[in-house]
Parts: C-alpha cells; structure tokens; sequence
C-alpha cells in the first residue's frame, strides 16, 4: 500500500486532498457484512454497518465525511440509466468486488470520488448489466503488491474506464474478454504494471504518460489510438497456476528502454496483437523514488535481529561473536531462558546482561512442557526446576516461572521494563515439547497471560506466541502448524481477564520451494525463485498472493482482522533461514534483505531474526563460514549500520528492484537491492530530502565479490539514472545538511589525582591481606599480587587514599604483566566503599569474590582451561566473578610476558564503567579489547570510597604484576545533549500502547546507548488552584487514552486528552533533557507544570504553553527519576487547557 496512507486519518486526508473531501476526526468507517442483496446497492444505508462483523449500527445516510468497506462481500451500484455517483467519502475495495449494474450512458457515468484497492484475497469491479459500462474514478490509489481487476464480464461487454489520478504502487488487471477503453488524466504517480490479460483488448481514449509498466499477454488486443508512456514495455508472455501475471513478466518479449515504438513498428513485430491505431508508446526506464518528506513508521527494534545458541556467545574468540553483535549494532537478540537448555538462574542473568551489554534487547523464549506424567527427562528436569513466584523450585509452573523472570529482569539492575516472551518453541515438532492438541497450547498460553496480569507485570509484556515452525497455510508437519496457528486465531482475539491476550503472532520460516506446493511446470528451486517467486513472497508481502490467499504473512492478517484482533497485534518470524544449497552465498544475504524490506514497509511486523549467530560448527547454520562473516553477517550489517531509524515512502515501477528509503538525524539512506538476475537501469529520484540537491552520496555496495563495509564516493547526486547489477543491493548514504555537530566526548577526571604511583615505593597506607605462602608487596617498581605458587589468594587495598567527597567520574590507568603461569587465574581491579578489609574466596573467585563494599570490578582472567578475557562485574559478584561485559582475548601465548595496558572509566551520571586493554606499555594504540557495563553501577562513588586489586592462583603458579597506577576523580563533567531522538507514533512499534494502559515504555538506542523510556502514573483530580505547586492527596489513578494525534490521561472514555487538573511521568534508565513537545490541539491560553530531579535536587517550573511546537530549555533528568507534567491550565482556558502529546523530542546527556 502507498505508504503514506497506512493510517486512517491520513488516508482521508490524502485522498481528500484530490476530491475535496478532508474529513473530520469524527468521520466513520463502515462495512459491508455480506453480499449486496437485489434490493440493495451502495447508498443503501441497511447494507452498511459501523464493525466489520457481527451487526453493529447502521449508518443514517451516506456521507461523503465517511470511509466505506467491502470488506470481502460484493458491493452493487444502483441499477438505473439515471446518473448515480456514490456519496461517500472514500470507497476501499479490501477484497470484494464492486458489481457495476448502472446502464450508463456518456452523461450518466458510474462516478467514484476516492477509491482505494486494499486487502482481501481479491478485488475487482466487474460488468454486472452488459453493454459497455463507464465508471470514472477521480482519485484512484492502488496496494504494492496487490492485483485490482476490471473484469467486462464476458466478450460481448465492455468497460469504459477514466482515472483522473492514478496512483500507488498496486497493480491494474484488464480481464473478461470483452474491449476496455481506457483514459488516465494524470499517471506519474502509477507505479504499478497494467496487464491486458486472456483475449481482452485495450482501446486506449486518452495519451497517457505512467511511472508503471505496461505487460500484455498472447490472446490480448491492442487499439492503440493515443500515446502512451511507460517505464517497461513486455509483450507476448503467457500465464501459468504456477506463476501467474509475475510469469508474464519472464516469458514475454521485453522491449528496449529509452525507445519510441510507433504503432507500425509494433504492429510488425506483433500483428496478431496490435490491431489498429495512430500512436505510439514510449518507453522509458524504470522509476525509483523516496519521498523523504513522508516519514511512515519507526524502524522496529525487533527488527532484522539474530538467534543466539545456549552458548556462552561472549566466550568465543573465533569468531568474536561479542565484539561482532556490537559491530553490527543488533536489535533483538533471541536467547532462551531458565530452566531450559542447562541454564543456571546465574548463567541467565549474565546472558541477559552479556546481551545488554552488547546493545541488545532480549527476545525471550520460555519453555513450556508436557503438563501432566509420565515425563521424559528433558520434561522431567522442566517440572522439577520451574520457578514458583518467590524464584523457589519444586512447585513452579510454565506460568510462574515466566512471570518470575519477568519481575526479576523488570528490577534493577536489569530494568527491563518492556520484555518480549515467547510461550514455547515449534510446539508443531519435537525439537524442543511437541504439544498433544492445539488445544494444550492454548491453554500453556492463557496461563501465562493470565498469570503476568496476576502478578502485575502483563503491561510490561509483549506476549508473543505460537511460535510454530513452518510457514501458515502450507499443511506442514501434518497440518500441525496450521491447526494450532487456527486455534490461536479463535481463542486468543478476545481480551481475557480485562487484557488484550496477544501482543504478537510468531512463527518460523524456512524458504523452500517444494514439489508438491505448485503446479507444473514446477518452478525450479534456484536463486532467483527462491527471491522472487509467488510461492515465497507469501512470506514476504502482506498482500495476499492470487494463487495462495490462505498463505503466509497476507492471510495471518487477515485472520487477525476476521477474528477482530487489534490493529496494534504485531506479527513476527522469530526464526528464519533459505535452502542449505543457498546458504553462504550472495542469494542468503539478498533473502534477508529482500525479506526485511517487506517488513519494514509492513505496519504490523514486530520481530524478525535470522538463525542462529553463533553456531559455527554446523554448516547448515548461518552467518560465518570459516570463522569469517558470510553475507547474512553483512545483510544484517546493512540493515542496522546503514538503515536509519524513520522508513521513509519509496517507490519502484519494477518489482526485481527493492528500495528502501530511510533517515535519522545524520543521514538519508537509500537501498536498492536488484534481485534479478539481470543487470537493470533505472532512474532514481530523492524528494524533499534535507540534502541540498548537489550533494553526492557515498555509495556502499553488496555483492557476491564485494562487502558493504567500504564507502565509495560518487558524484550522482539526488536524482539520476544507474545501472544496478544482477543479485547485489547497494546503499546510497547521504550526509544530512541539518546534521548535528560531532561533539567531542568529555576528556578524563583530573580535578582530584587520587594516587599516582610508579611503585617505587609502597603508597602511604596500602595494605595486604593473603592466603599461602606469599604476601603481595611492591618490589622494584611493580605491585606483585602473586608469586610462583599454587592456590594463592591475594588482596590489595589503597586505604591511605580514601575519597574525601563522593564522586561521579573516575579514571583508573595501569600498566601488568603475567610473566608465568598460563593455567593461573587472573586478577580483578577493584572499587570498594570502604575498606573490604580482607581477600575474598580464591580460584575462581580470583579473590574477590565475597569481599565486602565492592562497588564494581574489573577482572584480566588467565585460567587457560577456557578463554583468556577481560570483564567488569558489579556488585553483587558472582562466585566466577562473571562479568556482565565480557570479551574474550586471543589463545595463549598472547599476551604473555609482555606488557598490556588497562584503561577504566567510570560515569556515575551515564551509569557506566568502560574499560579499555591495549597492547604495550601505554595506550597510544588502538584498543585490543574495548567494552562497557551499564548495569548495576552505582550512581556516585561515595565518600571514603577505596581502590584495590585482588588476585589468586589455581594448582598452577602465576605471577600478576601491576605497573604504573593512576587513578583521578571529578564530580562530573557538565552534562551535554547527545542526538536528538522523538518518541511518537504511540500505538505502533516499539511503543505498541494501548487504551487503557497504566504505562507504556519503549527502547531505543541513541547515539549507540540502550535506554529504555517509560511513561506512566496518570492520574486526575489534581488539585491546581495554586499551579506552582500542584496537590496530588485527593488525585485518582488513571490510564492512557490515545487517538491518532496523540495521547492523554483516558478517564473515562479511553481518548487521549490532557487537560487541567491530570497529570503523567516520563521517567528512563538514564540521564536525558527534555527539548521539544508538540501538542496537538494547542491553542495559547495552556499552562503546564513541570517536576524533575537534576543533580539529585527537585526543580519544577509552570510553562506557559504559548506554541504547538513548544521547547523547553531548562529540563535536565536524572537516571531513573520521574519528569511529572501536569495540566494547570486556568479554568478560563479552552475546553479547560485541553491539549494532547503529539511527539515529544529528547536527548541523552553524557
């Protein structure tokens, strides 16, 4: 669909626009129950209802204010000779057929203001009377991906069709038989391909000039008495069931762009086609554009992300699984939990601050189980280790142990307050619990549901299941699939114990064209089908294929719409992957970007990921062969390294041609990925974009031979023509002119040097506490923390050097060496709020582990039994002393007997300690290692806070040697304002909120940093007789009401409004500064107060709200601190200083 009408006020809007008829916020939608009786026709006010199912009332009279629905039934226009134009607003034909009974003559047309061709398995309009009927259609706006017909009905009638705008990137189908005339005022904004199919012909009335192609099969005529103009010229093909039209397009003869054919030409070349006429057709090349002024949706965080094995994947040294999901800059990260795959409660907290850490978010993955004995093993560990709600084992279940999880990685130092859960894996199969009965599913899954809304928690899901694993409608794993998928539909559309029981429909997809899925000639399974073939765009498109409507991602929505799922319901492929022959080539990394095209054009797509990242012993897995990224690695690179955050409207009049057309606050991307297996040229337009017309991009290209890690330089500028080669996709990158400037990060603390030593000598008050036969001591300028002795236990602690005041920033810089003892155990940097006054356990617990006052830690561990690597933990350690950022360091020898160098920055306000390990005496290289923590650190170090290292050895000796410590403090450095991001469109992805909600949160990562918004606390009944200073005793708990301009406190009739007297929070895990709202329904005499914590310290201030784009200058936010609006409007304002968030624009401070 044309996407800057996905939402419905901006369809009416847009539509209107060309008809005249802009309609209200309090204009309807109305649908059509069941076919169009006798009697009935469209200004029949019986036949239309206000819901698409299920009675509803009916409408008063036809208003050209309202939106009306075939919504799959056949719709009648009045059977007279007297004119009979339809009343409405806008006409959308989402399946269905519009029946065309009017005996029309030149001066009594069948007239359609707006039509809009939308969904259902089939659209058309059709000859219902005989004759030649004329239909005039005066804004006519089509679906990508979606065939309309026109069908005469038959040889001996007609259909005399003019469009006065033709536009979208759907496509137009001249069936029946019979002669269409055809006249188009204004095409340029077509797009899609006009087929003249079977025996009809065309008889053009009107020169007309289309961005689409023009594709005209064997049997059909042509009277070709204008001109016409189009971007692709094919002639001749055939259709097959297998195909369909798309096998026109392969099978006919295609004619050379940049030419004019005159109908003599043409005629010579097909006589038994072109039948008569004077003119000719030009042919162009095909069309490409972005509008960058139409900024349609966000760029899902869920989208285009990756599988992870139950290893441990921040372990691995080749590849570097870590260090690569950092690199890529993934989104979600798929990972399954407690107690299943072996995991410890333990292990699952550090995987999901491994996954954090390395800019993730979890998609979790909870195992359900056999429900009753008797159990295999696997069921049987299940059932014994489930959680209960308290986190005990014994008496859990499938419900209480997700519920558990949920409000353990809800808290600190987590704080995860929007999780994404699956209930089980493939319950279709039995690679993990193969499910007894659809049935047994469901009622896995309304546990759940049922028991997050019990422990308070089900607002801060986004439930997701069935999680099967086949495509929907293809029968698989004997109908398994399908009839749980079925079952899901029926049961789960209903809010349940006051909830809406589904957040998104899972499943999983695994592309293959299979013998017995299609009709000979049986397309072969190569490269190019497995792009482009009908039988794999069902996973692709949300358009319902011709040959397949009960299949893939275009019937899953129309099932949600037919069992009245909300249109905020996602839908998501958690795990996919192409035919083993194709993996590890240019065809899988296509495939990939192919199918995240379609989802990011696709409103309902929340979660997509590959399978699975970091299983490199398995051939038939994904993303690296030989230990080196394949080109799933580099499409996933593409999508999160050069895609920006707003999808921006594109177009293409050639389907091999995908463009993907994106922005954030830097950049301007542009993608065309070319999944023919031809080259082809086309021209590119860049519209409206905030790049002066010269500007040329740098151009980054995949192929089979080339990696998009390289920018090259071009001189193309916004608009030109291109020749993209076969199966490569190449990204245009654009430099923004209202770019924000580089700021320069905050040079290190050096206000307060709290210990610079070379250890000549020992710091005045160091002390050491052991265990074994050597004490640590400074000798010739190092600090040795151990000797060449086994099962030594170690600490050393700068208690000469305490804190005088509490800090927020803190550099530590020092130099060691491990001269012997491969097989040790390392060493931890420590910080500690006071003396821990002891060494903690040894072996493992390197020391550290059950100090007191520890703060957080920085561990080199050395053990040679597993990767050597560099960590920081927090407190409380662990008995391993897990890091919650890890990277593995190379195989020994490296970095043994020689000198390394460590780097540790702290940042109170940021929530962070970074650490850097570099090769050398210094850090003047580049970083060897290079990662941060941002959980579980403390806001400030206090007072009398201490620094220190730890070390043991196991039943091998080591020698750990510490060099050159620095460490220095400030209180922190002035805040500054990272990238501006706005948080907007509330009801979609990420936020996905609803009416009704008490919160609603979303995660974003600007400028590289995860954080996570949350806004919450409605309330009414504040007490504002004194706007300065609000009183809350009496207010009342209320929830969030939304509309499509935004959103307000909702009691009690769910609408998003903000008026006097109500009140909300926005709170994050991090500093940020508040710049901008946008109210909605602003009109000057609104006041509204502000609250926030900045530097520990209350602040509030009483805005007069004298803008729609109002800016605040002064609201700087704490970490974890509530910002409180409150409307003080006067009681003299308008409808009571009613106003309504629209957008609001933030920014980190760092």
């Amino acid at each position: 669909m044309t996407p800057s009408i996905r939402l419905r006020f901006l369809l009416r809007l847009t539509l209107g626009a060309a008809t005249g008829l802009v309609s209200t916020l309090n204009a309807a939608d109305w649908y059509l129950q069941a076919n169009s009786g006798l009697s009935q026709h469209w200004h029949t006010p019986a036949a239309w209802w206000s819901q698409p199912s299920g009675g509803g009332t009916n409408p008063s009279s036809i208003s050209n204010a309202d939106t009306f629905h075939t919504n799959g039934y056949v719709l009648r226009t009045p059977e007279t000779s007297v004119a009979s134009p339809f009343t409405g607003g806008v006409l959308i034909i989402d399946g269905g057929s519009v029946l065309i009974k009017q005996n029309g003559t030149s001066t009594n047309p069948v007239t359609i203001p707006a039509l809009l061709t939308k969904g259902g398995s089939a659209r058309g309009l059709s000859n219902g009377s005989g004759g030649t009927q004329i239909l005039n259609v005066t804004d006519f706006l089509t679906t990508r991906s979606e065939v309309t017909s026109f069908n005469t009905g038959g040889a001996t009638r007609g259909l005399n069709l003019t469009f006065g705008n033709l536009r979208g990137d759907g496509d137009l189908q001249l069936l029946g038989g019979g002669i269409h005339q055809l006249a188009v005022t204004t095409g340029t904004g077509f797009y899609g391909t006009l087929y003249l199919t079977g025996s009809s012909t065309l008889s053009t009335t009107s020169a007309a000039n289309l961005k689409g192609s023009l594709v005209i099969e064997a049997g059909s005529k042509v009277n070709l008495n204008h001109n016409l103009t189009v971007t692709s010229l094919v002639v001749g093909g055939t259709t097959n069931a297998t195909d369909g039209l798309a096998g026109l397009k392969r099978n006919g003869t295609t004619l050379a762009a940049n030419t004019t054919y005159t109908f003599a030409q043409l005629q010579t070349a097909f006589p038994a086609i072109f039948l008569s006429g004077s003119g000719s057709i030009t042919v162009t090349q095909p069309a490409l554009a972005v509008n960058a002024a139409n900024v349609i949706d966000n760029v899902g965080i869920g989208q285009l992300g990756v599988n992870l094995s139950a290893g441990k994947f921040w372990m691995s040294t080749t590849p570097n699984y870590r260090a690569d999901l950092e690199r890529l800059k993934v989104g979600m990260i798929r990972t399954g939990v407690y107690p299943s795959k072996d995991y410890t409660l333990n292990d699952m907290d550090i995987r999901v601050a491994q996954i954090i850490n390395a800019g993730g978010v979890p998609l979790f993955v909870g195992p359900i189980t056999k429900p009753n004995p008797p159990f295999n093993t696997e069921q049987q560990h299940l059932h014994d280790n489930f959680l209960d709600l308290n986190g005990n084992i014994g008496s859990g279940t499938i419900a209480t142990n997700i519920a558990f999880l949920v409000q353990r990685y809800k808290a600190p130092p987590f704080n995860l307050t929007t999780q994404y859960w699956e209930v089980g894996n493939e319950p279709d199969i039995s690679v993990d619990y193969q499910v007894a009965s659809p049935q047994e599913y469901i009622d896995a899954f309304q546990s759940v549901h049922n028991q997050l809304i019990a422990s308070g928690v089900r607002q801060n899901v986004k439930l997701c299941g069935p999680v099967v694993a086949a495509e929907y409608g293809f029968a698989m794993n004997a109908n398994r699939a399908d009839n749980i998928l079925n079952a899901f539909f029926a049961q789960c559309a209903a809010p349940l114990n006051g909830y809406q029981q589904v957040d998104v429909v899972t499943r999983h997809l695994y592309a293959e064209i299979y013998d017995w899925e299609t009709n000979a000639p049986d397309p072969v399974e190569n490269a190019y089908n497995i792009l482009n073939h009908p039988t794999e765009q069902v996973s692709f498109t949300q358009a319902r294929i011709a040959q397949w409507p009960y299949r893939g991602e275009g019937a899953i929505q129309g099932k949600l719409r037919e069992y009245g799922f909300p249109e905020n319901v996602g839908t998501g492929i958690t795990e996919f992957n192409i035919p083993l022959e194709m993996r590890h080539t240019i065809t899988q990394g296509l495939w990939f970007l192919t199918y995240d095209h379609f989802s990011l054009y696709n409103p309902r797509n929340i979660l997509s990921s590959g399978f699975a990242f970091d299983i490199k012993t398995n051939p038939a897995m994904h993303y690296y062969q030989n230990n080196l990224p394949n080109h799933a690695w580099w499409a996933t690179y593409v999508h999160n390294r050069l895609t920006g955050d707003e999808i921006l409207e594109q177009h293409s009049s050639d389907t091999h041609l995908l463009v993907t057309g994106t922005q954030d606050e830097r950049y301007v991307y542009v993608q065309v990925l070319n999944r023919n297996d031809g080259a082809i040229t086309a021209s590119l337009a860049i519209t409206n974009a905030p790049v002066s017309g010269s500007t040329n991009p740098e151009m980054f290209v995949m192929s089979a031979t080339e990696l998009p890690d390289v920018a090259v330089p071009t001189s193309l500028g916004t608009s030109f023509s291109y020749t993209f080669p076969a199966m490569t996709t190449r990204v245009f990158r654009y430099l923004r002119s209202d770019a924000p400037a580089i700021v320069a990060p905050p040079g290190p603390p050096t206000s307060n040097v709290v210990l610079d030593t070379t250890f000549t000598t020992a710091p005045d008050g160091m002390l050491t506490y052991h265990t074994g036969s050597f004490q640590p001591a400074v000798i010739t300028g190092d600090l040795k923390l151990t000797h060449n002795s086994a099962n030594l236990t170690t600490a050393v602690v700068f208690a000469g050097q305490p804190l005088a005041a509490s800090q927020k920033r803190m550099q530590a810089r020092f130099g060691y060496r491990i001269n012997s003892g491969h097989a040790g155990s390392g060493f931890v940097f420590g910080a500690y709020s006071a003396n821990p006054a002891q060494h903690g356990a040894g072996l493992a617990g390197l020391g550290f582990y059950q100090q007191p006052n520890v703060l957080f830690g920085v561990k080199v561990q050395a053990k040679g039994t597993e990767p050597d690597l560099i960590a920081i933990t927090p407190a409380p350690v662990t008995p391993n002393v897990d890091g919650f950022a890890s990277q593995p360091l190379p195989l020994y020898p490296w970095g043994y007997a020689e000198d390394m160098f460590v780097v540790i920055d702290y940042d109170g306000d940021a929530g962070t300690v970074r650490t850097r390990l570099y090769k050398g005496a210094n850090d003047s290289t580049a970083p060897v290692a290079d990662l941060i923590n941002r959980l579980g650190n403390p806001a400030s170090l206090p007072a009398g806070t201490v620094f220190g290292f730890t070390s043991s050895t196991a039943s091998f000796s080591q020698i750990n040697l510490i060099q050159n410590l620095k460490i220095t403090t400030d209180n922190g450095a002035a805040l500054t304002a990272g990238t501006p991001f706005t948080l907007q469109s509330w009801t979609a992805a990420p936020w996905s909120a609803t009416a009704g909600a008490t919160s609603f949160s979303a995660g974003f990562s600007p400028d590289g940093i995860p954080v996570t918004l949350t806004f919450g606390s409605p309330k009414t009944g504040v007490n504002v007789t004194v706007p300065a200073t609000p009183n809350f005793t009496g207010a009342v708990n209320s929830a969030f009401g939304f509309e499509s301009s935004g959103f307000g406190v909702g009691t009690p009739t769910n609408v998003g409004r903000f008026e006097r007297g109500e009140s909300f929070t926005l709170q994050t895990n991090h500093a940020f500064a508040l710049q901008q709202i946008s109210w909605y329904e602003w009109t000057g005499d609104e006041q509204v107060h502000v609250q926030w914590t900045q530097g520990g310290v209350v602040q509030q201030q009483v805005f007069t709200i004298n803008a729609a784009l109002f800016n605040f200058t002064s609201v700087q936010a704490d970490a974890n601190t509530p910002v409180v609006f409150t409307n003080v409007s006067p009681t003299s304002a308008n409808l009571s200083g009613r106003l309504r968030v629209k957008h609001v624009v933030t920014a980190l401070l760092n």
